[in-house]
């Protein structure tokens, strides 16, 4: 069934777009960084996608910039290699996010860290895509984050942002799992939001309400890995948006009223 769009808007909650990185990790609260997209024009095309009666879309869009999609490898073993993360956060305080305050609440979302997690839930099943950035810059990166979901239906979506130029317009690439353990990666830029491959399901993802997941991916140049719980489930090569850029996570929540996940930790290291 094609989804019709009939309200477009965008709330941004932004006091600056380009910042340097602070010396001091808990930077200043005057720093804001949280965007929240609501179904924005050039977030039309990914809902447009789901032509059919499907949970999850199965057609790719064409773009001036198509990925290379290699075969994935069931299981590497690699972060023994990596040694010690160059930055990690374990959520005991909001100050590498800017959460400091009990909580951030903007239309039908609440994000917040309390008992060493950064939460984000939101009370419709409806609105796009709802995510939070992280002040930091980075380029070549293995990022890994460890999530948690609560009550969860199908087609509810989250996971993790990254190489996003600035706070205010979306733009990067969007790491997703769903509930019922299909996976994604959505490239957002100046020429819209585009899937880069078909909706896959993947045995290594823990689908369902009340599980944990811990979401990584290797970005260098153009070659993008995703992990799901340490195993390679996909690798593409794409050349769009490989300079440095923020990163963060999202939800998406398309079908439970009150969706809500847990970020318990997240670390990156660089790579030479």
């Amino acid at each position: 069934m094609t989804k019709i769009i009939t309200t477009l808007f965008l709330f941004l909650m932004v006091t600056a777009c380009n910042l340097p990185i602070p010396n001091n990790p808990n930077f200043n609260e005057n720093v804001a960084t949280k965007v929240s997209v609501d179904k924005t024009a050039t977030m039309i095309q990914e809902y447009l996608l789901d032509a059919t009666n499907t949970a999850h879309p199965t057609q790719n869009m064409s773009t001036p910039n198509s990925p290379t999609i290699t075969p994935s490898p069931t299981q590497v073993d690699f972060k023994d290699k990596l040694g010690t993360p160059a930055w990690s956060d374990v959520l005991n305080n909001g100050g590498n996010w800017n959460l400091n305050k009990p909580n951030t609440d903007i239309p039908n979302v609440i994000i917040k860290v309390e008992n060493g997690s950064l939460e984000i839930t939101r009370s419709v099943p409806y609105g796009g895509k709802n995510w939070w950035l992280n002040y930091q810059r980075i380029k070549d990166f293995y990022l890994e984050g460890k999530f948690t979901t609560q009550e969860c239906k199908s087609d509810d979506q989250y996971g993790l942002v990254f190489r996003a130029p600035n706070y205010k317009d979306g733009f990067g690439f969007y790491f997703t799992v769903t509930c019922d353990g299909n996976f994604n990666l959505m490239r957002w830029d100046t020429n819209g939001a585009v899937n880069l491959f078909k909706w896959e399901k993947s045995d290594a993802i823990q689908a369902g309400s009340d599980q944990t997941n811990t979401l990584g991916i290797w970005s260098q140049g153009d070659m993008i890995r995703l992990y799901a719980n340490e195993k390679l489930i996909k690798e593409v090569v794409d050349s769009s948006l490989i300079n440095e850029g923020h990163f963060g996570l999202f939800i998406d929540s398309h079908q439970t009223p009150g969706f809500s996940i847990k970020l318990d930790e997240i670390a990156y290291w660089n790579l030479q």
